[in-house]
């Protein structure tokens, strides 16, 4: 069955967010079956594809302050 795309079926800014969580130094040690380096630079790049479309980011943590800042959070800010 063909399905016919109407605007409704369509992420805009307005309908969507991208949400970011916990992206800390310290949870990077978990990972070993990526490239720690890709693993960042892959979700700065997409924080940034986020500003430059103005889609809502939600940036979660669980811990804050000190050395525990979010990777992607310079890239988050105003240039």
């Amino acid at each position: 069955m063909s399905r016919t795309l109407s605007e409704r079926d369509l992420l805009t800014p307005a309908n969507c967010l991208v949400a970011l969580i916990d992206l800390q130094p310290q949870m990077l040690f978990g990972v070993a079956n990526f490239d720690r380096q890709a693993v960042i630079n892959n979700n700065v790049a997409l924080a940034k594809a986020c500003r430059v479309f103005e889609v809502p980011v939600v940036l979660s943590t669980t811990r804050c302050g000190g050395s525990s800042r979010p990777v992607p959070s310079r890239s988050l800010r105003s240039p």
